[in-house]
C-alpha cells in the first residue's frame, strides 16, 4: 500500500513539474500577435524593433508587437487590428504599438502616440483592453466602441470624440469625454510651431 501511495505521489510531482515547465512557453504565446499595415500612402516607414532600424513600408506589411510607424508630411498610414479596429496616421505622425493578450485570450492593445494627428476607430469585438498614452504621460482607455482623434505636438495636445466615449487620466485628473466633445488636455503656453519630426 505504501509503495502504491509513493508511486502516485511521484506521478503527481512529475505532472506538476511538467506543467510548471510549460508556463514560460504559454506566456510567450500570449505575446504572439501580428496585425497589418493596411495602407501606406506616400513616405511611410516602420521600425519593427528587430535592430534593423527604419525601413520603407508597403501595403499589407505584418506588424509585430513593438513596431513603430512613421508617416511623413502629406503621407498616410492605416494599421488594422484583428477585430477590424484601425489606427490612422496623417503625417507627420508617429506611433508605437504594443500587442499581447491576457490569459483568457482577450486582446491587449497599447498605443503610444509620439506625435501628429492620429485617429482611432475601436471596434472592441472581443472586449479588447485598448489603452492609449502620449509621450508626455497622459493616459486614456477605450471601454466601448468609439472613434477618437488625437493631435499631439511638442507643446500642446488635443482630443476629439466623434463616436462613443473615452476615459482620460492626465495632469488635470480623471475625465470622461463623450461623442461630440473635444478639448486640449495639454494646453499650449504659446502657439505651437514647426512640424513634428520622427523620433530617432
Amino acid at each position: 500500500m505504501k509503495i502504491r501511495v509513493s508511486r502516485l505521489l511521484l506521478g503527481f510531482i512529475a505532472l506538476a513539474l511538467l506543467a510548471w515547465s510549460a508556463l514560460p512557453a504559454m506566456a510567450a504565446d500570449q505575446d504572439v500577435r501580428i496585425v497589418r499595415l493596411s495602407l501606406a500612402a506616400g513616405d511611410v516607414q516602420i521600425d519593427r524593433n528587430t535592430g534593423v532600424g527604419w525601413e520603407q513600408a508597403i501595403n499589407n506589411m505584418p506588424l509585430p508587437s513593438g513596431t513603430r510607424v512613421y508617416a511623413a508630411r502629406d503621407s498616410r498610414a492605416v494599421i488594422e487590428l484583428e477585430d477590424g479596429s484601425s489606427i490612422s496616421l496623417d503625417g507627420p505622425s508617429q506611433v508605437e504599438l504594443q500587442l499581447s493578450q491576457s490569459v483568457d485570450g482577450t486582446p491587449v492593445d497599447r498605443l503610444q502616440i509620439d506625435s501628429g494627428r492620429v485617429e482611432i476607430t475601436a471596434v472592441l469585438a472581443a472586449r479588447a483592453d485598448f489603452r492609449i498614452r502620449d509621450k508626455a504621460g497622459s493616459s486614456f482607455v477605450l471601454t466601448q466602441p468609439a472613434r477618437v482623434r488625437f493631435n499631439v505636438g511638442e507643446k500642446a495636445a488635443s482630443l476629439a470624440v466623434m463616436e462613443g466615449e473615452i476615459e482620460a487620466w492626465n495632469a488635470g485628473g480623471y475625465s470622461l469625454t463623450r461623442s461630440g466633445e473635444s478639448y486640449y488636455y495639454r494646453k499650449p503656453k504659446r502657439a505651437p510651431h514647426g512640424p513634428a519630426r520622427r523620433s530617432k
